[in-house]
């Protein structure tokens, strides 16, 4: 009896001893990364499955106790769940997510005073939606849309008198196409308007008309009367005819 229960004993206190040696089953592990300036707290993937890489996403990943980054590859163990970045003084400075080695979700920035910095959405290692980007006083200074890490629609930058806006797609900015306009009568003057009124009417054209007939007459008669007096002072002789002598006949 008492042979029974030392073996059970034993047998129990040996299969403790082996599931403890198993770290393989843990998928996580915590790290903390010390610099000069900041403190970085975040998590790596442990288990060695094959990743499927995308050559324009940008991994993050953790080897010899530094943080490294690569486009379209890494080497060592990828980040994956909360980062987080302390300066000396322990203020927060960035926080966000990993997803195998990939930013994800949303992600913040902030001033050293604590004020908010920025906003950004992240999917699948890329900005999507809509990031927000503070002054150091806390007001919205910047608005862009984002679509696969392109700028994608329209773009408010806000300053304290005036909100500019900038239209992009794909990342490119779009130039507002100029609209063919109808051509516009120009407004004419008061004085401009009269002169035409008076100018239109029947009667004054009337007027002008007999006006312009006897100036006309005048303008005419003048020179005949000159003529008539010269001829009286000097007349021309008038040439007198000469008479053919007669012939003779000759049968006379």
């Amino acid at each position: 009896m008492i042979m029974r229960y030392l073996v059970f004993i034993i047998v129990v206190l040996v299969s403790m001893n082996v599931f403890a040696q198993i770290p393989s089953k843990l998928k996580h592990s915590e790290i903390i990364v010390n610099s000069k300036d900041s403190t970085i707290k975040a998590n790596i993937l442990l288990n060695k499955k094959k990743i499927h890489l995308h050559n324009n996403c940008i991994y993050y990943w953790y080897n010899s106790d530094k943080i490294e980054s690569n486009v379209g590859g890494y080497y060592g163990k990828l980040l994956d769940g909360s980062y987080v970045v302390f300066d000396k003084q322990r203020n927060l400075v960035t926080q966000g997510v990993f997803d195998k080695g990939l930013k994800n979700r949303q992600w913040k920035t902030w001033y050293p005073d604590g004020n908010l910095k920025s906003i950004e959405k992240f999917k699948k290692g890329k900005k999507n939606g809509k990031a927000k980007y503070f002054s150091p006083d806390g007001k919205i200074i910047k608005m862009v849309p984002f679509k696969n890490d392109l700028k994608q629609g329209k773009m408010y930058t806000i300053t304290p008198d005036t909100v500019m806006v900038v239209k992009f797609k794909r990342d490119q900015i779009v130039h507002p196409k100029i609209k063919k306009t109808k051509k516009v009568k120009e407004v004419e003057p008061e004085v401009n308007k009269e002169k035409k009124e008076v100018n239109e009417n029947p009667d004054t054209k009337e007027k002008d008309k007999s006006s312009l007939k006897i100036k006309k007459k005048k303008t005419n008669q003048n020179p005949v009367i000159e003529n008539n007096t010269n001829n009286k002072e000097n007349p021309v002789p008038k040439k007198k005819k000469e008479k053919k002598p007669k012939t003779q006949n000759t049968n006379e």
